[in-house]
């Protein structure tokens, strides 16, 4: 029974080897946490935006309304097998914004598919 429980966990998650991935987001300052196939969650590392222009305007500036950041992120020490990605924004613009806003999100990696298997119902 509890190989029957770990096979559907199995099917359920398929480990995500990544390389990094770009961001474009309201929120100036990142920490990066992903989490292994053993369930456990550990600390990569933290990554900052630069000032981010949508469109041709720059009334954003000015007014502080839809500031954007952009971030490209590389893994430290290369790709590594994860089942899931966690990004805590800090420092999100404009101050007094109540929610966390991505304009754009690009994952860089791979399914890992040598270990898993793949159920056919």
């Amino acid at each position: 029974s509890s190989q029957q429980q770990q096979r559907e966990r199995e099917r359920k998650r398929l480990p995500f080897v990544l390389g990094g991935f770009e961001i474009v987001t309201n929120s100036r300052q990142m920490e990066v946490y992903v989490t292994d196939e053993d369930d456990k969650e550990t600390y990569v590392t933290t990554c900052r935006g630069i000032k981010h222009n949508t469109d041709d305007t720059d009334d954003s500036a000015d007014n502080n309304i839809d500031l954007w950041y952009k971030a490209l992120l590389v893994i430290p020490g290369g790709p590594r097998s994860m089942i899931r990605l966690r990004l805590k924004l800090l420092s999100v613009r404009p101050p007094q914004a109540t929610e966390s806003r991505f304009s754009f999100l690009k994952l860089k990696g791979r399914l890992n598919l040598g270990d898993c298997i793949i159920a056919q119902d």
